[in-house]
């Protein structure tokens, strides 16, 4: 009687894990992305076209590789209209910038100088929060285009300061002064 139950036990618990490995523990090849109905479609259009800006960006926050061409092509989709994408624009040139060669710093600190100018509180936020790592390579490249921006007698720090502040319309007193600040830093670095 023992050893009838103790053969049954045995053999409810090799059809349990033979059902396991058979059905609930096969290894997918590559995982599929969770897609929200809100950007689900988007995302499945972004990566069934041509390579873009976009699909580079979503690649490279996914842990891929991308061309050169496609890294320069983030930065020249920085100062997108959409608020989601300048911040996933940052987040993959972030991911890439200490893979750059001189001519690719200066697109980048090219770009981030214009980003600056246009959304400095966005910008500041991405340095303090998101690019701490690689802090020295985008206050350098950052500072040298400030400094080529600069070079003519018409353009001063202060000319620099009122047009981030211009588009900074709904920043706090504190994030004004950041701003003078880290233009200051650029004008010293």
């Amino acid at each position: 009687m023992y050893l009838k139950r103790l053969l049954s036990s045995v053999s409810i618990a090799l059809l349990v894990l033979g059902w396991f490995t058979l059905n609930g523990c096969k290894p997918k090849l590559e995982p599929e992305p969770y897609l929200s109905e809100i950007d689900g479609k988007e995302y499945k259009e972004d990566m069934s076209g041509e390579m873009s800006a976009r699909k580079a960006t979503r690649l490279l926050l996914e842990g891929k590789e991308v061309d050169y061409t496609s890294m320069l092509d983030i930065a020249d989709s920085l100062e997108s209209s959409d608020s989601t994408w300048r911040d996933m624009y940052f987040k993959a040139m972030n991911i890439v910038i200490s893979e750059m060669d001189s001519a690719g710093l200066d697109y980048y600190g090219n770009a981030a100088f214009s980003y600056f100018l246009h959304y400095p509180d966005e910008l500041l936020y991405h340095l303090n929060n998101e690019a701490f790592d690689n802090n020295e390579i985008w206050n350098h490249i950052i500072s040298k285009q400030f400094q080529e921006a600069v070079i003519p007698e018409d353009i001063t720090a202060n000319s620099v300061i009122n047009k981030a502040h211009a588009n900074c319309k709904e920043c706090s007193d504190e994030t004004m002064e950041l701003i003078m600040q880290f233009i200051s830093m650029m004008d010293q670095f």
